[in-house]
């Protein structure tokens, strides 16, 4: 027998929850009201569930019988659907069996089927002990205790009363919820034998069930998002962003802005719920918007950034569409002079682009720069990729930055492959250089794309441009909001 535990905000919820994962022949163990310690301390629904190894075969063969896409929408039928059809799909089976069985002869045929039967592993149709744990009293409606009874029996009876009891096992009571309260018992055709049988079922079940609730045994853990108090409704969509690596802070301040505004009858369609939160994301998504713009905000352009994360190679690329796209007047420096090759590197780009190169040793240098290259749209300068852990490397590079009654515009380059934890002490540490926005690299090297959307979130920072392989000058392109979605949705199923 395989017994779990479920939690939710309501009964109605919790007893749908058992029948999507036991079944309707499931038998509910024991249920309580968790007033004030249940889900995010809202208060919730606790229920106990188990159901015999023969019933969950019959479960696993009916449903295999059933084309995986609709199988969803089997498990979202009623109780008593679902029973009835897994009845008629086991019954048909023996039906089969018995029919080949009296078509066969010889001893070989009959170890055939024997072969086939233990393989397929469907339990014989039981006798008279298929009957139900505990016979309740057939009566007009009336509020019954829900431990030991049948979760499509409770959910018959809810349906038709909407009232129910819970039995809180710790303070010993019944918790009464509806207008009347009646309690069960075994009906007279009950035998003896079967009800010791089932007594002394439930006092091996009750110990588990005393281990789980110390601690022995770890419960089962609920639907996505319910550890928050999110509904069962909107927990594909928290998986889905959870599996996209947004921040748990974020998917929880989406969904529970989701919860209040989209109506119950808009919250079971999902197609609704992705829409409403692809706005979301779209309307929090924070992008500089053009090329155009960065050359109207300042002439010097600073690409600052740890080592590795493609920071040389994004200025490139950048410098590479503003002269052949943008038909700008560009220039390159590089403060880079810690590096061995870095410099030879970018003179050799600017050679080939045909702009001029300048290397830049101290902030004292700029004026006299600045006085010579006056008529450029813009001046894009590279420095070193420090990991400023060290005050030594801080103030190197506060050497390297332009006196402050300069105007410049200073791009963050990260790399989307790098952990959000790793990625927001970067930022704090890189602070000491006031960064306008951020240049995530290596898109292309990344499955996961909730980064592009934490960051710009943490750091109130808006994105610039992404880097999206390793081709120069091609693999660059300006951010824009629906690229961020595509991303985190994967909508074009690309992920360049």
């Amino acid at each position: 027998m395989q017994v779990k535990k479920f939690e939710a905000k309501s009964m109605k919820e919790a007893l749908q929850l058992v029948k999507q994962e036991l079944g309707p022949e499931a038998i509910i163990l024991n249920a309580k009201d968790n007033k004030k310690f249940g889900l995010a301390g809202r208060g919730s629904v606790e229920i106990t569930a188990a159901i015999s190894e023969k019933a969950l075969q019959k479960r696993q063969y009916a449903e295999s019988r059933i084309p995986e896409e609709s199988r969803e929408r089997f498990r979202a039928k009623s109780a008593k659907h679902q029973k009835t059809f897994i009845d008629t799909t086991v019954n048909k089976y023996h039906q089969r069996q018995s029919a080949i069985a009296t078509r066969s002869a010889g001893d070989l045929d009959q170890i055939s089927l024997s072969t086939q039967a233990a393989r397929i592993k469907i339990p014989t149709k039981r006798g008279p002990t298929s009957a139900k744990y505990i016979d309740i009293q057939d009566e007009e409606a009336f509020e019954q205790p829900i431990s030991g009874r049948r979760v499509d029996d409770i959910l018959e009876d809810f349906a038709r009363t909407g009232s129910y009891v819970l039995e809180d096992a710790a303070n010993k009571a019944q918790i009464r919820v509806g207008p009347v309260t009646k309690t069960y018992q075994a009906s007279s055709h009950t035998s003896t034998d079967e009800v010791t049988t089932l007594r002394n079922e439930v006092d091996s079940l009750r110990e588990l069930l005393g281990q789980m609730q110390n601690g022995s045994s770890k419960p089962r853990t609920q639907h996505p998002g319910a550890e928050y108090g999110l509904p069962f409704e909107l927990a594909a969509n928290f998986e889905k962003l959870q599996t996209a690596g947004i921040d748990s802070r974020y998917i929880v301040e989406i969904l529970e802005k989701a919860d209040k505004e989209l109506t119950g009858l808009e919250k079971k369609k999902r197609s609704l719920i992705d829409a409403w939160v692809a706005r979301y994301i779209m309307s929090h998504t924070h992008v500089v918007g053009s090329w155009q713009r960065q050359s109207e905000l300042s002439q010097l352009h600073l690409f600052v950034g740890p080592g590795g994360h493609g920071k040389t190679t994004a200025l490139v690329k950048i410098a590479s569409q503003l002269v052949m796209h943008e038909k700008k007047k560009v220039a390159i420096f590089t403060a880079d002079t810690f590096k061995v090759g870095a410099a030879d590197q970018l003179k050799i780009y600017s050679q080939i682009l045909n702009i001029p190169f300048e290397t830049v040793k101290h902030a004292m240098e700029f004026p006299r720069l600045l006085q010579r290259y006056a008529g450029y749209d813009m001046i894009l300068i590279d420095y070193p990729g420090f990991s400023l852990k060290d005050i030594r490397e801080i103030d190197q590079i506060r050497t390297l930055m332009p006196p402050r009654d300069m105007v410049r515009v200073t791009h963050l380059v990260m790399s989307c492959t790098a952990k959000d934890i790793d990625a927001y002490e970067i930022c704090n540490r890189y602070q000491v250089t006031q960064f306008d926005d951020i240049l995530p690299t290596k898109i292309d090297e990344s499955y996961t794309h909730g980064f592009l959307y934490n960051i710009q979130r943490k750091t109130e920072k808006p994105l610039y441009a992404f880097g999206i392989g390793s081709k120069i000058p091609e693999d660059i392109e300006l951010a824009t909001r629906e690229r961020v979605l595509d991303l985190i949705y994967k909508i074009t199923k690309r992920n360049v």
